[in-house]
């Protein structure tokens, strides 16, 4: 009888030391979502070990047997206008193999979970439109508002200061 390898999925926070394990997915984000600029590697390092080092930060990563395959980064901030505390995302990204499955659609509600625990009293979750994609027709729209009992906002424009 032969055995069957089944691969093993976690979720679990980054340590400062696994930070550089996101740079290739903050590539393909920046590339994949044709995100103005460059995406710089020291820059996302040192914005995320300074969040992570004085905020309520957290990136939660996707781990296939031992391998990063995706993850989601966020903090608590003190909503701008009501001062009640919001646990927003700045990134969700997820290696496209690996995008339909269980995990990938675990690694907001860890996020949240961790925002209700921490103190958070509102969730917030930021979608970049595809290019050509229309507001109204955001492919995730079903999973926001369903599963993460979220709703449409804001909508963001975006171009250079001519």
């Amino acid at each position: 009888m032969n055995a069957v390898a089944t691969k093993s999925l976690a979720i679990r926070p980054l340590t400062l030391d696994e930070l550089p394990l996101c740079v290739p997915f903050g590539k393909a984000f920046v590339r994949e979502k044709h995100v103005p600029g460059e995406f710089s590697p020291e820059t996302f390092i040192k914005n995320w070990t300074m969040f992570l080092s004085a905020y309520p930060a957290v990136i939660f990563g996707l781990w296939e047997d031992m391998a990063l395959v995706g993850g989601i980064g966020g903090m608590i901030f003190p909503d701008l206008n009501t001062g009640t505390p919001c646990a927003i995302e700045f990134f969700w990204y997820v290696d496209p193999a690996h995008r339909n499955t269980l995990g990938a659609a675990r690694l907001p509600l860890t996020f949240k979970q961790w925002g209700k625990r921490h103190g958070a009293e509102r969730f917030r979750m930021i979608h970049l439109l595809d290019e050509g994609e229309d507001p109204s027709t955001v492919k995730l729209s079903k999973f926001y508002t369903k599963t993460l009992k979220l709703r449409p906002m804001e909508v963001c424009f975006d171009g250079p200061i001519s």
